[in-house]
């Protein structure tokens, strides 16, 4: 109950065009991520994902980023 994980993820080879990729990720792939620009300029490629949850929300919500990053 007191852990936290997070996984961070790299998605510079998307070159993705969006400013907001917390709000790109909800809306397209109805999943919550974290914008790693949040943490500093040096994080702007990334986005974090919390994993704290079943494996079964997990699967989906990176199922469904793996969707959207295909379009």
């Amino acid at each position: 109950p007191e852990g936290i994980y997070m996984l961070w993820v790299d998605l510079s080879m998307f070159q993705l065009k969006c400013e907001d990729t917390q709000k790109y990720f909800f809306d397209h792939a109805d999943t919550y991520v974290t914008q790693g620009a949040f943490f500093g300029d040096e994080y702007k490629n990334y986005i974090r994902l919390n994993m704290a949850t079943q494996f079964s929300n997990v699967k989906k919500g990176v199922e469904r980023i793996i969707q959207t990053l295909k379009k």
